[in-house]
């Protein structure tokens, strides 16, 4: 997912109060939230700019999934084969 700076801008927020928004998004238990409890506003910003991003599709990206730099080899397993 993409979320430039000057689209939270755009929304009221800034790129600080969206990453404290995020972290009340959050379902990991483990995450603090961070900052004020955001208002019902705060939120609807949050979630459009959320719904508005511009999303990777891993089919178009699939080079990306493979950063590690090493070559994979198959070998089909054929009856008797252990």
């Amino acid at each position: 997912m993409a979320i430039e700076e000057d689209q939270i801008i755009g929304h009221g927020l800034s790129a600080q109060r969206f990453d404290e928004l995020l972290t009340y998004q959050s379902g990991d238990l483990t995450a603090e939230p961070m900052g004020e409890e955001p208002s019902e506003e705060e939120l609807q910003a949050f979630d459009s700019v959320v719904f508005e991003a511009e999303c990777i599709d891993s089919e178009q990206d699939w080079f990306s999934d493979r950063k590690g730099g090493y070559d994979i080899t198959y070998h089909r397993a054929d009856e008797g084969d252990q």
